[in-house]
């Protein structure tokens, strides 16, 4: 028996060595703005490489545009300069991050610790663009009945012509460990006669809380319908009553916001 196992071992195969996970170190950063360029600041100083991607032409995002900003220390008396230019300045002294304005993310693929992903320029087209689902219009046909599961995969074919299979992997795309993002907010836009009672929409110089800072940014308050330097401004409030018959909601932010205006 022995003989016999020697001479089995002699034709067997070594098994491969195991190999330990290979984590990836480079950070994505989707987001330009204020959370995005902290964000790539604390990660850059613990020595990560770091790449952030902004779909505007340069950094800052909607906090470029404001005039002052709320003292964030005491006593809280006086508005203060836009910190997002000493941000901007501080993220350029890091040789370990890459900033790549005009450019979105196509597809994310892949794992914690291993992504794959595609960058393009806002508005091109590419194989790799996410499929999208099917509207609900298109799940049914021409009486109304809904698709069998046949007819649906062939509709979400025809629908996503020339992208890939989700479950594909870019062979040309970036190879990161870790996605954070960092999208941010967009100021809300009435729709259109939501708030005609109020003048918005009807009277040019009825403008948001973000259009406001806007016209401030640029040096004087002036009305917008003549750009004549305006004698005096009315600020709409919500007063946070469940009758309230102008707005649908109310919040902190608002309030704020109106008095550093104000």
């Amino acid at each position: 028996y022995l003989k016999m196992g020697m001479a089995r071992v002699e034709k067997v195969d070594l098994p491969e060595p195991y190999q330990l996970e290979a984590f990836n170190k480079k950070i994505l950063i989707i987001g330009g703005g204020v959370s995005g360029i902290s964000a790539a600041i604390d990660a850059a100083k613990t020595g990560y490489e770091v790449t952030i991607v902004e779909k505007e032409a340069s950094l800052g995002g909607n906090a470029k545009k404001w005039r002052k900003q709320l003292p964030g220390t005491f006593p809280y008396e006086d508005l203060i300069p836009p910190a997002i230019e000493s941000k901007i300045t501080e993220l350029e002294s890091y040789s370990n991050i890459t900033v790549k304005t005009e450019t979105v993310v196509a597809r994310i693929a892949g794992e914690p610790g291993d992504f794959t992903v595609t960058l393009k320029k806002p508005g091109e087209k590419t194989e790799f663009d996410v499929p999208y689902p099917l509207p609900d219009e298109m799940k049914v046909d021409d009486k109304g009945k809904e698709l069998n599961a046949e007819a649906l995969h062939a509709k979400f074919m025809e629908y996503n012509e020339g992208k890939q299979d989700i479950l594909t992997f870019d062979p040309s795309g970036e190879k990161f460990g870790a996605v954070i993002l960092a999208a941010g907010w967009r100021p809300y836009q009435p729709e259109e006669g939501e708030f005609a009672h109020l003048g918005f929409g009807t009277i040019a110089d009825v403008v948001t809380n973000h259009q406001f800072e806007e016209i401030a940014a640029a040096g004087k308050i002036v009305r917008p319908s003549d750009g004549k330097e305006a004698k005096s401004v009315v600020f709409i409030q919500s007063p946070g009553q469940e009758d309230d018959k102008d707005f649908a909601y109310t919040g902190a932010v608002t309030s704020l916001v109106a008095l550093k205006q104000a």
